[in-house]
């Protein structure tokens, strides 16, 4: 199965577009209150969600350190 994703900035119209074209290619449409529902059938708080929706990791890994040093 093929994923479509869509970055946007607020007023773009982009979310609109997204659900249009989740409809003409007969996708599920996941957004923010999909995933908090999903997030409850697999025992996660939204509390938890919240400290991690769009946030880049608070670790930093041997990856990061390496192209930091390049």
């Amino acid at each position: 199965m093929a994923i479509v994703t869509i970055s946007r900035q607020m007023g773009t119209g982009a979310y609109a577009m997204a659900k249009e074209l989740s409809k003409k290619l007969k996708y599920t449409l996941i957004d923010g209150p999909k995933i908090a529902e999903l997030a409850k059938s697999y025992g996660l708080a939204e509390d938890i969600l919240e400290r991690v929706d769009e946030k880049p990791p608070a670790y930093i890994t041997a990856e990061d350190r390496l192209q930091a040093a390049t």
